[in-house]
């Protein structure tokens, strides 16, 4: 299975260039129009399936392999500055 996933706002493609600097190591860019979501980082999910579901093309044409499956919950903070958590099913790993 390969999956591509396009970023076509150009506000969007600033926020995950700049996702790339340190300063924003474990930032999420969060795009509720995608038709995947990934996280690379196992602590966050809450449930994980481990098993292979092929590769996943990404914005600017490089592949990442998917190891798994599963639910990840999120806090965001929102333009008010409430807090919430956001539940992301079949997030790929």
């Amino acid at each position: 299975m390969t999956t591509t996933s396009r970023l076509r706002s150009p506000c969007r493609q600033r926020v995950e260039c700049r996702r790339a600097r340190k300063k924003f190591q474990g930032s999420w860019a969060i795009d509720s129009g995608a038709t995947h979501h990934i996280c690379n980082d196992k602590s966050k999910f809450i449930d994980i399936n481990l098993r292979d579901e092929g590769e996943l093309t990404v914005a600017n044409g490089q592949t990442a392999k998917i190891l798994g499956v599963g639910t990840v919950v999120q806090q965001v903070i929102l333009p008010n500055r409430s807090v919430r958590d956001v539940r992301i099913e079949d997030c790929c790993r």
